[in-house]
């Protein structure tokens, strides 16, 4: 890591103030200085020397500005695959099943697809959901759920079954069923 002395500033502005006064701009003002009288040497001289000063701070400014914006490029790159960005859909093109429970009613069942999107694991992931909608053609969708509903993953382990770690590359199920009796009310 570098340091940011005023000390380091004034060394790396002499450094490419020193390069720009001997740099091709102020060789052919040198020459003419040789030619014209000393006053207007002189302040061509000036000139010169005044415009290398800010040409030489403009290009620390900018070294330091690029590298500045290439390493945030690079933490931004690593923060953003560290992310836990989430893909989730429905198991099905279907989407519902509707399946008979043992007292005679019927339930809907539905599959939701977990999967990260990044190198990262997603840990301890759970599965809410915060509504779910009746539509009905010509009428305004109308929500049936009273409240949250957490959903169980499929095929877990008996510790794993509300909260488990999805893997990068491995999309996990989750499980939401309803009663029959809420979606009718």
């Amino acid at each position: 890591m570098h340091r940011a002395s005023l000390r380091d500033f004034f060394r790396a502005i002499v450094s490419s103030w020193l390069l720009g006064m001997s740099g091709s701009l102020s060789v052919p003002l040198t020459i003419a200085a040789v030619f014209v009288p000393n006053e207007i040497a002189k302040v061509l001289l000036g000139i010169t020397a005044f415009i290398c000063f800010w040409g030489a701070a403009y290009i620390v400014w900018r070294r330091e500005r690029e590298a500045r914006n290439e390493s945030e490029a690079k933490a931004n790159s690593f923060a953003s695959r560290l992310l836990p960005r989430i893909s989730f859909r429905l198991a099905s093109k279907d989407g519902i099943w509707t399946l008979p429970l043992s007292n005679g009613s019927l339930s809907k069942w539905a599959q939701i697809d977990v999967t990260t999107l990044t190198d990262a694991p997603l840990i301890e992931c759970e599965v809410w959901i915060m509504d779910v909608q009746r539509i009905t053609s010509g009428l305004e969708p109308k929500s049936i759920m009273e409240e949250p509903a957490r959903c169980q993953w499929s095929q877990a382990v008996s510790n794993e079954v509300l909260s488990l770690t999805v893997r990068p590359g491995v999309p996990r199920r989750a499980n939401l069923l309803l009663s029959m009796k809420k979606l009718l009310r």
